[in-house]
């Protein structure tokens, strides 16, 4: 039973990798447009994204076969931040699994009372099922200190994932928006 248990493990690696291979790390790369704003039972200061400020930010990603995520173009009207690479990771069982990368604000970003400073790393989790990612988008989040001691993660907002279509270099442009659903 233990030499079975080893080959559905291997099988299921192998599912993963083939995934990975064949669809995740497609050359095309990907549309992720993240939605960053106060979020319902977030960790976040008070004060943070307090005026209901939303920042919708489309950025075109790809995921290279050494399971790096690279930030290949940003939106217009964004240009005073830059976001450097992070890592990949996928954990699950083919065809549920879930798709973990990072991307780290270079130059970090103002809008109002929502900004993140230089240097944050915003976590990026998102669900697919077989070769499709969940339509009900995926969880930004970053991690902090609380108390000196204790890390947590912070809810940032959310993002959809779309598989970008041939070589064209356009995304929309990023906007500021208004959403007072979780302000007090």
């Amino acid at each position: 039973s233990h030499r079975a248990y080893a080959r559905a493990a291997d099988v299921r690696a192998s599912t993963v990798r083939t995934f990975a291979q064949d669809f995740l790390f497609a050359d095309e790369g990907w549309l992720v447009t993240l939605d960053i704003g106060r979020e319902q039972n977030t960790w976040m200061p008070p004060q943070w994204a307090a005026s209901g400020t939303r920042l919708t930010l489309p950025l075109g990603v790809r995921f290279t076969r050494e399971g790096r995520a690279l930030c290949t173009t940003m939106a217009p009207f964004f240009s005073d931040s830059r976001v450097s690479d992070g890592l990949v990771h996928i954990e699950g069982k083919y065809p549920d699994l879930t798709v973990r990368w990072d991307l780290t604000l270079t130059d970090g970003y103002e809008r109002g009372d929502n900004a993140l400073s230089p240097g944050t790393t915003i976590h990026f989790a998102i669900k697919f099922i077989g070769e499709s990612p969940s339509t009900r988008g995926g969880l930004l989040s970053v991690i902090a200190r609380r108390l000196v001691v204790r890390k947590e993660r912070r809810l940032l907002g959310t993002f959809a994932m779309s598989r970008r279509a041939g070589a064209d270099d356009s995304l929309p442009p990023a906007r500021v928006y208004m959403d007072d659903r979780w302000c007090k």
